[in-house]
């Protein structure tokens, strides 16, 4: 299923490492159990997701070999980490929830960079790992939407035929599965679009299995009827359409694989139509939104009192009762449903733009390699980064996906393979340039 194109042009000798394939695969079934455990919502199931990843980075210390090269980049993700996992320690458990999740996040983003400087396996495992979550996840939620399955397991949701999958919150799963599907889309976009030595016959069949296993991803998402989850869904796809078309103008490929990304759409929307679109339809009524516009008004006045240092990572539930309007006050608001907002609560206004251009800076960086590069196997990681990663700035403006630890920690391996493309993009254009 995976792409194995290899790099042509690199004088350097492969990279491998025993223990990279296990930790890779320790790291991934982490990612997997915290799935298991309804996305790891639950404090105690965080604080073993988070001990786990953990003692996954001790072995790694002790084990794993060679250490990356200490630049200024690296310098500054080190420092990070340590004031986190220092913080994370030194607090009381329901006070360092929001450092904890912060730290786990961190170390996924650690080492997932570390694997794949050390192993130039390490990419393509992270990427198979996510494509297999993805088709579990998929399958579970038609399950549920379609076969009226209304479990998680042994665990009742109470939710009717929806599609939800592992995780509790429709628009917690629509935001995992938009993170993933473009790296089903990638393969067709540049694997299959690029130089490779394929028959054309088994190109085509390979960019219809995606398309086809892509599409059935994007169904699962409109079924969880997440009305921000569509809208996220719909957007990335036109991303990825837009940066497929401007790839093509320079790199030539297979029209038919260009427009990936908007067959697909076409697919999942002729899908949707054969299902029933009603009971989404109906959730797009403009007076139905809750108490949202409220949360957000009061959430900026929080943000105004506190610019700086915010009122402190995963206190937003507990401080927010003090400025809650007075119709509100039989209702509980545990998350502000907009990460940029509840981010910049709690962490405060300055380390809050902080992580936003860290994120932007690495979508960007993808994209450009994307865009520029030779390589199909750089392109496809390039892509299915930058459109993960941008999927969830659309999405965050009306969800929190990123305070949910599992979907953290997918989209952590989307930083670290953002940052990987750029890597070896930049170290192929140097040794193209050296005499």
């Amino acid at each position: 299923m995976v792409e194995t194109a290899r790099v042509a042009d690199s004088s350097e000798p492969p990279r491998r490492s025993g223990p990279a394939f296990a930790l890779t695969l320790l790291l991934m079934a982490a990612q997997l159990v915290a799935l298991l455990r309804y996305g790891a919502t639950e404090l105690w199931t965080l604080y073993a997701i988070f001990l786990i990843v953990g003692l996954i980075c001790l072995v790694a210390v002790l084990f794993l070999r060679p250490l990356p090269p200490l630049t200024p980049a690296r310098i500054g993700l080190l420092v990070v980490g340590v004031a986190l996992l220092a913080q994370t320690a030194l607090q009381p458990t329901l006070y360092g929830r929001g450092y904890a999740l912060a730290s786990l996040g961190w170390l996924v983003l650690f080492l997932a960079g570390w694997f794949t400087f050390v192993d130039e396996r390490a990419p393509r495992w992270l990427m198979a790992g996510l494509i297999l979550l993805a088709a579990f996840e998929t399958i579970f939620g038609l399950v549920q939407a379609l076969g009226g399955v209304d479990y998680i397991f042994g665990y009742f949701r109470g939710r009717g035929r929806i599609a939800t999958g592992t995780l509790i919150a429709r628009a917690h799963y629509a935001g995992l599965l938009n993170m993933l599907l473009p790296l089903y889309l990638s393969y067709v976009v540049v694997g299959v679009g690029g130089r490779g030595g394929s028959s054309r016959g088994e190109a085509r069949a390979r960019l219809w299995f995606f398309v086809l296993a892509g599409s059935f991803v994007g169904l699962a998402v409109v079924l969880s009827l997440s009305r921000g989850g569509v809208i996220a869904l719909v957007m990335t796809l036109l991303f990825m359409t837009v940066m497929s078309r401007l790839r093509h103008r320079r790199v030539k490929g297979s029209n038919l694989a260009g427009a990936a990304p908007l067959v697909l759409l076409l697919a999942v929307i002729a899908l949707g139509g054969a299902v029933g679109l009603d009971a989404l339809l109906e959730r797009f009524d403009p007076d139905d939104v809750g108490g949202r516009p409220t949360i957000y008004r009061t959430t900026v006045e929080m943000i105004a009192d506190h610019p700086v240092t915010g009122v402190g990572p995963g206190m937003f539930e507990w401080r927010f009762p003090a400025y809650r309007p007075g119709h509100l006050v039989n209702k509980r608001f545990v998350h502000v449903h907009n990460d940029y907002l509840e981010i910049a609560v709690e962490w405060g206004v300055p380390l809050a733009l902080l992580f936003w251009i860290f994120v932007g800076w690495r979508c960007f960086a993808a994209s450009r390699v994307f865009l520029e590069t030779r390589s199909p196997w750089r392109g496809t990681v390039a892509l299915a980064s930058a459109a993960g990663i941008f999927s969830i700035l659309v999405h965050s403006l009306v969800d929190f996906n990123l305070h949910i630890p599992a979907n953290l920690m997918a989209f952590a391996i989307l930083l670290a393979l953002a940052a990987w493309a750029a890597e070896a993009e930049s170290r192929s254009r140097r040794q193209r340039n050296d005499p």
